[in-house]
């Protein structure tokens, strides 16, 4: 799956890939890649997440992996914060895999002044891997 947020330069989110409300993002047993960019190209744009996690789920069956990667938007802008690559909101939120390798990478956006562009930001939930997969976080 791939998203890309919206290039309005200030007011409301612009995610690249959203997954909310116990929605989820999953297979029975084949890879799982996500990827996504936030909007938001200049201004003082904020909350412009490649993924975001708002008590939903990516997972994948079996021993297959999952694959996350996000940028945050604003990457020009002048005062843009919380602009993350990959964010896990709720404490419902979940990227896991029943056993394969779960690998999640995130780069912040927002090069002016604001602050909290992480590039991965768990405020709640988690990131695991079942039975013998193991899980690599870089951002």
């Amino acid at each position: 799956m791939l998203g890309r947020g919206g290039l309005i330069s200030s007011g409301g989110q612009q995610v690249g890939v959203w997954v909310r409300n116990t929605n989820q993002i999953t297979s029975s047993g084949g890879a799982v890649v996500v990827s996504g960019t936030g909007g938001g190209d200049s201004g003082s744009s904020s909350g412009y997440y490649g993924i975001y996690l708002e008590s939903g789920n990516i997972t994948a069956g079996g021993n297959a992996s999952v694959t996350v990667t996000g940028t945050g938007g604003n990457t020009v802008g002048t005062a843009g914060a919380t602009n993350r690559g990959v964010f896990l909101e709720s404490a419902s939120s979940l990227i896991t895999s029943s056993g394969g390798t779960v690998s999640v990478t995130g780069t912040g956006g927002g090069s002016g002044t604001g602050g909290s562009n992480a590039g991965v930001a768990v405020q709640a939930g988690r990131i695991t891997a079942g039975g013998n997969g193991t899980v690599t976080v870089t951002g």
